[in-house]
Formats: structure tokens, C-alpha cells, sequence
């Protein structure tokens, strides 16, 4: 069944048919398609979040940080972003779209939305992945982690 399908390299977007799994036959990688969708979450949350200050002992803090925007929508989380972070990410995803069919960020973001809710729960049988491709996904996660990572780090307190 699979001759009919374009096997790609890492890095690579087919030129012909992705090949997505199908979860339901497959059903132990929900929990690596709930945790892609969660390490994107958490890239978007770390770059809009706050910093919190918590007292701690002889008089110093426990600083921490709390996302700006709660929930587990990736399209809600990349809105939140400032606009220089947004255009950040945006041109780093059109010079390498990883996800097949989707030209901007926010297609790709979108393609995955809910994705983390409707499987983390996969046995009450409400989790649906659509036959998302995780191949798609976990690419989707590697290049926003690698922007995230190539960003200056700065430390500041507010």
C-alpha cells in the first residue's frame, strides 16, 4: 500500500503525497502527536509570557513566568506574539514551509489547532487527529523551536 506513496527526507516537503499514518490503526503515536502540539504550545507561550515573582526564603524571589493568553490554541498563542516575533516566524516559515499545502504560518498553525485537546484523552474515544500527518508536525515543531533558539536571548526583569 505504501509503493504508491513519495517517502521524504528529513527537511524535505513532498512533491507528491504526504504520507500520514492513520492514528486510528496506529494508536500508540497519539501520544507523540499530543506532545508535538503541546512543545509548539509551549514555544508560543515562552515568548509571550510575563515573568512572576514569587517570595522565597532569606528575603530573595522565585521568578517565573506565566503565558499572557491561556488556553491550547496554537492560532490564539501565535496572535499573543508581538508583531516583531509574528513576522519572525512568518518569514522564517516561508523561506522552509514544512507543513504539505500550507504557504503561511498560520495555515500551518491552523492544520493542527486543537490537535493537543482531541488527543490527549484518546481513550474517553473523543480524540480525532483527522489523519493529521505527524511527519508535518513534528517538522512544524523542529523549525519553530530552531527560531525560537536562534532568537537573542535577553534577560530582563519587569
Amino acid at each position: 500500500m505504501l509503493a504508491n506513496r513519495q517517502l521524504t527526507l528529513p527537511g524535505e516537503v513532498p512533491k507528491t503525497r504526504q504520507l500520514t499514518l492513520p492514528v486510528r490503526r496506529y494508536k500508540y503515536l497519539k501520544p507523540a502527536l499530543m506532545m508535538a502540539a503541546f512543545g509548539i504550545e509551549l514555544f508560543l507561550k515562552s515568548l509571550s509570557s510575563k515573568c512572576v515573582y514569587h517570595a522565597a526564603a532569606l528575603g530573595g524571589f522565585l521568578v517565573t513566568a506565566q503565558p499572557m493568553k491561556k488556553g491550547h490554541s496554537l492560532g490564539n498563542q501565535f496572535d499573543e506574539l508581538s508583531p516583531e516575533l509574528q513576522v519572525g516566524l512568518e518569514q522564517t516559515y516561508s523561506k522552509r514551509p514544512v507543513v504539505a499545502n500550507k504557504d503561511t504560518i498560520r495555515e500551518a498553525l491552523a492544520a493542527y489547532d486543537g490537535l493537543f485537546v482531541s488527543t490527549r484523552y484518546s481513550f474517553e474515544d473523543k480524540g480525532n487527529d483527522n489523519g493529521r500527518s505527524i511527519t508535518d508536525l513534528v517538522r512544524l515543531l523542529d523549525l519553530i523551536g530552531d527560531h525560537v533558539d536562534s532568537l537573542v536571548k535577553r534577560v530582563f526583569f519587569k
